[in-house]
């Protein structure tokens, strides 16, 4: 093959030469960036005209090739084929390709990066309404300092158990006493230990004072019971 001629369109003089891709900038990137797309035009190289050199139709991608004699042409993706050269086919194929998945990169980074844009100004938005706090940190303080008062109204709710059991001490009754502060009320045995130990406040185990005081500790235990209840 030696020259290809096509309408009023000269490709060149065979063989080709495979150099690069140029793709013209788009409408919507000089709508959006105007600085973006003049800079895209100011790299065009000088052969490319935003049309096929060979068929003289308007082409977005320019395959760029060096014919035999060093010059330059601009050519559409299809008319790269009636170059009949494999290699240089090939070669343009995988420029497209590289092309298309930069493009898509490019996208993604883009929309990532718009997303984490509006993500920041969103908290920065909450900052400015809530005094430097996020609405989730907002959200954080309120639930601890809610807590903080569930818990200062349980340890008054308990003290009449757990200042006894602090006093009786050991392992048992620091536990016991531990979940009275947290909202947690002892069941079964441990409750009736519990009874027991405030009971044991009047007199030993069997007298007749710790057997008058044993139904008013029961209904200690049982009344500090409801009240965690209904604090919670």
């Amino acid at each position: 093959m030696n020259t290809v001629i096509h309408k009023n369109f000269q490709f060149g003089t065979a063989p080709f030469r495979f150099v690069a891709i140029w793709s013209a900038p788009s409408k919507a990137l000089a709508e959006a960036n105007p600085e973006a797309y003049n800079a895209q035009l100011r790299s065009k190289p000088a052969c490319c005209h935003f049309s096929c050199d060979h068929c003289g139709t308007s082409i977005n991608n320019h395959c760029i090739i060096v014919d035999a004699t060093g010059k330059s042409f601009s050519v559409g993706c299809d008319c790269v084929e009636k170059t009949h050269h494999t290699e240089i086919i090939s070669k343009v194929k995988l420029a497209l390709r590289k092309k298309a998945k930069a493009a898509r990169d490019a996208k993604r980074q883009a929309e990532q990066a718009a997303r984490k844009a509006a993500y920041d100004a969103e908290l920065q938005a909450q900052r400015d309404a809530n005094g430097g706090l996020t609405d989730s940190e907002v959200a954080h303080k309120n639930a601890y300092a809610a807590r903080k008062e569930q818990l200062a109204r349980t340890n008054a709710i308990v003290a009449p158990v757990v200042s006894v059991l602090d006093a009786a001490g050991g392992d048992f009754c620091y536990s016991i006493a531990q979940n009275y502060r947290n909202g947690h009320t002892p069941k079964g045995r441990a409750k009736d230990i519990v009874i027991e130990i405030v009971a044991k406040q009047s007199g030993r185990k069997g007298s007749a004072a710790y057997d008058a005081a044993l139904l008013g500790a029961e209904l200690l235990v049982e009344s500090i019971e409801v009240a965690i209840k209904q604090n919670y």
